[in-house]
């Protein structure tokens, strides 16, 4: 329905404008109604056709962009636990390696970017989020993270929740337990985020 009114408004808007120019080109009104207004249709159709291809082709960059973050993430990245480190060391440490993205596909990568009222830890290209938990035990990490994936979504393309792990919780099950509950919500597409699950655990030999 959103796509016809779109279309509707452009045919109307350069119809318009057709008729007008045509009338002051011309000076004659009837002239310009047969021919500026067909004009202005042809013009409104080739603008719509024009726009509708250009944000697909901003769609699949930020496609291309999440499927190429998430892939680096669960394939290239761990990071170290530390007795002592907190929520911002392990951010640091992930800022740190994120500048390959930089370097292999030209991101620009923001740390802790404002989106509308909130601070989303990293921003990929002003449209993809990354949002940083630790989980060490417990459900509150769930919690957190549903709720600040929610209050983002409006202001990104897509999202991307990444939790450290350090605990021996099973990371699959810890990862489902969160994609479930943004699922049976819907406060965000399922093909919009993507939840990792990043294993620190702390073993004792």
């Amino acid at each position: 329905m959103k796509t016809i009114t779109n279309l509707f408004v452009s045919f109307i808007v350069f119809a318009i404008v057709g008729v007008a120019v045509t009338s002051i080109l011309q000076d004659r009104i009837f002239f310009s109604f047969f021919v500026g207004f067909p004009a202005g249709i042809f013009a409104g159709l080739v603008t719509f056709v024009y726009l509708k291809w250009k944000s697909r082709v901003v769609v699949s960059k930020v496609d291309t962009a999440f499927d190429n973050i998430v892939d680096f993430l669960q394939n290239e990245v761990s990071l170290r636990f530390g007795k002592n480190k907190i929520e911002k060391d392990y951010q640091q440490d992930l800022e740190g390696k994120l500048s390959v993205l930089t370097e292999r596909y030209g991101y620009d990568i923001k740390y802790e970017s404002v989106k509308g009222k909130h601070r989303v830890d990293f921003a990929i290209n002003g449209n993809i989020g990354i949002e940083m938990k630790v989980h060490r035990g417990g459900n509150r990490v769930n919690k957190e993270l549903y709720n600040q994936i929610a209050n983002y979504a409006p202001y990104c393309n897509k999202l991307i929740g990444l939790v450290v792990n350090e605990t021996n919780d099973d990371s699959e099950i810890l990862r489902m337990q969160i994609k479930d509950e943004l699922k049976d919500q819907h406060v965000i597409n399922a093909n919009d985020y993507e939840i990792i699950v990043l294993d620190v655990k702390k073993r004792l030999y």
